[in-house]
């Protein structure tokens, strides 16, 4: 579980630098009508891919939390589940504790 923590957490904190970092990174948009067709399409390639890193960083951080919170409903689960058996048994025995045994039969 630790390493899933570890990974959800990192991949937020890898979304947030990227949405931080788009600036510096991509650079100015390059104006369509002074420079030529290659250089504004590489710069929308270059844009397209940083857009889809940034998508899968969120997607995998919601993924991992979403496997947090599966796994921790199920040990929750468990341990309800065990405090309840726990709770019938400690009853069930005080109630045997307390009714004394008949030892007549008429």
């Amino acid at each position: 579980m630790r390493w899933l923590k570890l990974f959800t957490t990192t991949a937020f904190v890898f979304g947030v630098v990227l949405l931080i970092a788009w600036p510096w990174v991509l650079g100015p948009q390059p104006d369509a009508e002074a420079t030529s067709r290659k250089v504004v399409a590489e710069w929308g390639l270059r844009a397209l891919i940083y857009f889809f890193v940034t998508c899968i960083s969120f997607l995998s951080a919601a993924l991992g939390s979403w496997l947090i919170m599966r796994r921790a409903r199920r040990e929750f689960t468990d341990i309800k589940l065990k405090a309840v058996e726990e709770l019938v048994e400690g009853s069930l025995r005080d109630h045997s504790k307390q009714r004394p045994k008949d030892t007549t039969n008429e």
